[in-house]
């Protein structure tokens, strides 16, 4: 059972948001546990975890959160790939 996240809401429709589908890895290459902010999931170190993510705005947020969280790490700790 894959994980689904709903970044889509009445607010973000307003904005002309879509209800795109993303597929996704996160990689954590951290020594430590790493909380993403918007979907909230925790990757263990040295770990991933594949989910879906719906809305091209929370994929747009989740996208600089990562940037932020690895600017603020000093290094690339947390990947994003798009898995098929």
């Amino acid at each position: 059972m894959s994980i689904v996240i709903d970044g889509t809401n009445a607010f973000t429709d307003i904005l002309g948001d879509s209800d795109t589908e993303y597929n996704l890895t996160l990689n954590n290459s951290a020594v430590v546990r790493i909380t993403e902010p918007l979907t909230g999931l925790v990757i263990e170190p040295q770990d991933s975890m594949e989910f879906i993510l719906v809305g091209d705005l929370a994929y747009q947020q989740l996208q600089s959160n990562i940037a932020q969280i690895n600017e603020l790490k000093g290094f690339t700790a947390l990947g994003l790939e798009v898995t098929e």
